[in-house]
This record gives C-alpha cells, sequence and structure tokens, in this order.
C-alpha cells in the first residue's frame, strides 16, 4: 500500500500546509500485521502445573510418652552449715576441702585442756563418793548408819556421776564430727581462730541420693501419688536421663501460684548430678492410653495455626487444623482435627497447592485418593 502525502492551498495567500494522512497509515498498518501473525490457536492455549509429588502417611492410633515436662531444682538429701557448741579455739582442720566424709569423721578440734582438767576431776569425785557409797550400805546393814545417812550418800555418788557426765560432754563438744555421710565444702576457719556458737565452720552436702522439688498444676493433681517413677535431665549432661522416685505429696495446692509441691528422690550414686542443678523432669503417668498420632513432618505451621494436608477421596489435599499434644520419637499427638484412617502429605508440605491432586511418591496423582 503506497501512502501518498496531499497538499493543500491555504486560504491565506503566500502560505502552504501540507497534512500527512497518518490515521489511514494506521490502520493500514495494523491489517497487515494482523495478517502476518496468525498461527495455531491451541498451541497458545496455557498448560496446567504438574500434579506435585508428595509423600502420603495413614493417620493411626498410638502410644506416645504421656509423661509431664515439668522443671524442678535438684538439692542436697541433707545439707547442713556445721557451727561448734561451745566457745574455743581450733587447734586441728581434720579433713580436706572436697572430700566425701562418713558420719562420725573428725572434722575440727577445739582446745579442750580445761575441759580435760574438768573430766579428770569428775571422775576422781565419782571414785570417791563411790566409795563412801559403799561403805554407808555395809554400816547401814549392820544398824549403824540410819537409813538417812545411807540416803545421802546414794544421792552424793549420784550427783558425783552426773558431773562427770557433764564433763565428758563439754569435752566431747571440743571435737565437731560429721553428722552425716556427705561431701565437705569451703572450711571457713584456720587454726588458731577463736569460734563462738554462731561461727560457721564448713557445710557438709549428703549427695549419694539428691532430692528434686518441682510444682504441679493444679488440673493435673489428681493423679499423682508416692512411688510413681520419672526422669530427670539436666543440661551437664544432655541426652541421658537419670531415674527418681516420688516421695512426697503435698497435702495442699500453694495459694499463691495454684500449684502443689512435689518431691522425689534421686539416686546418685556416681556423684554426676550436684545440688542446685536445674532439672527436666518427666513425670510417668501411671496407665499410658492410644492417641492419634501422625509424623511430625506432616505437620505445618503459620501465623493461621497449625494444620496438616488432608487428602480426599480424588486425591486433592485441603488444610485441615489440628491440635497437637505430646511429641515421642518423630511423632506427635493430635487431640483434635483428624481420625484414625485419614491420608495426609506426610512429606513435601512445602509443594502441595491447595485443590490440587498430588502424585503419590512411587505412584501417580489417581493413586493418592484410592
Amino acid at each position: 500500500m503506497v501512502v501518498r502525502d496531499v497538499c493543500v492551498v491555504s486560504a491565506v495567500p503566500g502560505r502552504r500546509a501540507c497534512r500527512s494522512l497518518v490515521r489511514s497509515a494506521l490502520r493500514a498498518s495494523l491489517v497487515l500485521l494482523a495478517a502476518g501473525c496468525g498461527g495455531d490457536a491451541d498451541s497458545a492455549r496455557p498448560q496446567g502445573p504438574p500434579a506435585p509429588v508428595v509423600e502420603v502417611a495413614v493417620v493411626e492410633r498410638g502410644r506416645v510418652d504421656e509423661g509431664l515436662s515439668l522443671v524442678g531444682q535438684l538439692e542436697a538429701d541433707e545439707v547442713v552449715m556445721l557451727r561448734p557448741e561451745t566457745e574455743g579455739v581450733v587447734v586441728e582442720v581434720a579433713f580436706d576441702e572436697g572430700a566425701e566424709v562418713v558420719r562420725g569423721t573428725v572434722l575440727f578440734r577445739l582446745r579442750d585442756d580445761w575441759q580435760r582438767a574438768r573430766l579428770r576431776e569428775a571422775e576422781a569425785q565419782v571414785a570417791l563418793t563411790e566409795q563412801a557409797w559403799r561403805r554407808a550400805r555395809t554400816l547401814a546393814g549392820e544398824k549403824i548408819l540410819s537409813g538417812a545417812e545411807l540416803d545421802q550418800a546414794t544421792a552424793n555418788r549420784d550427783a558425783a556421776r552426773a558431773r562427770l557426765d557433764v564433763a565428758r560432754i563439754e569435752l566431747e563438744r571440743m571435737t565437731i564430727r560429721a553428722p552425716f555421710d556427705g561431701v565437705v565444702g569451703t572450711r571457713r576457719v584456720s587454726p588458731g581462730d577463736r569460734v563462738t556458737a554462731a561461727t560457721d565452720l564448713v557445710q557438709i552436702d549428703a549427695v549419694a541420693t539428691l532430692k528434686l522439688a518441682f510444682p504441679l498444676p493444679e488440673p493435673i493433681v489428681d493423679w499423682v501419688k508416692p512411688g510413681m517413677t520419672l526422669a530427670v535431665s539436666v543440661a551437664p549432661h544432655p541426652g541421658e536421663r537419670f531415674p527418681g522416685t516420688v516421695y512426697f505429696v503435698a497435702p495442699a495446692l500453694d495459694p499463691r501460684n495454684r500449684q502443689l509441691l512435689l518431691k522425689a528422690h534421686v539416686p546418685n550414686p556416681d556423684r554426676r548430678l550436684r545440688p542446685g542443678l536445674f532439672a527436666t523432669v518427666k513425670l510417668d503417668q501411671a496407665e499410658p492410653v492410644e492417641v492419634v498420632v501422625v509424623p511430625e513432618s506432616a505437620v505445618v505451621y503459620d501465623p493461621d495455626g497449625t494444620y496438616v494436608w488432608r487428602l480426599g477421596a480424588d486425591g486433592a489435599p485441603t488444610r485441615a487444623p489440628v491440635t497437637l499434644g505430646q511429641r515421642t520419637q518423630g511423632r506427635v499427638e493430635v487431640k483434635t482435627g483428624l481420625a484414625a484412617g485419614d491420608r495426609i502429605v506426610s512429606a513435601g508440605t512445602n509443594k502441595v497447592i491447595p485443590g490440587l491432586p498430588v502424585a503419590v511418591a512411587g505412584g501417580d496423582a489417581a493413586g493418592a485418593g484410592s
């Protein structure tokens, strides 16, 4: 097609204007473009995406660890800060810091010269009054002494024996011994220090068995009782669990937090646990129950909640909101949202498109709904 320029003489003399037939040329160009761009309409039709390949699992009932996970603190079975019973001067420290000791082991000795002298005096007095009492009893039998005089001799003997007992106690107090089997800590005094009944000497902790104190929430206080077993884990020994047994259940809840205090004994024969450690407590339920469980890999989390992809009869996945419970060994309890026998996507959840059938790994899209 040829486009000619058309010139028009202006009404004003001496001037000439020329106008191009642009509009006609554009129309002609569009016609030619349309004629040259013809093609197969079917080849331009968009194709749908392929079915995503996923793994599918059947929801089943099973047992998970229905124990409770709580937090508690380990304590020494017995702990005491030793102090002297009387005033004195330390003459000997008879232990090494951090050593294990048994009940009755001597830990400190105080100067006891005066107490030993008093003991010898009391022993002599007892010997004298015993002799006087025997003589008085013989004479009373011969009717030479009256009964009152025999009674006085008997009282003198008993008083002397009592003073001897006091002297022995005073001497014994100058030696400080371990009150039970345990581990001694840092000593607070040195030889030559003057101490009183208020002076701290050393702390001793019984660690062969530890106590574990932990609170229990109000809704589940009915099923706990002494004798229940538990397992303890601590940060210094990740992956390990130490057994224990509940021995105390408080008779009443703490009104401040509505929790019930429990205490357990945790054997510590190899001394790997230490008082003061925080512990995760797994309290075993008396009677495990069967619940609906799914693989943890099937659970999807987003801001709208927790859900799984449940497959319909046609193999198309739909979102099924779920409420989760206990977890164990790659499985998780589903409290609400699923039933045994449901088919769910167990792997490849990130590939799922709502409403689009999926292809089961090792099968096809049709097999997902069979």
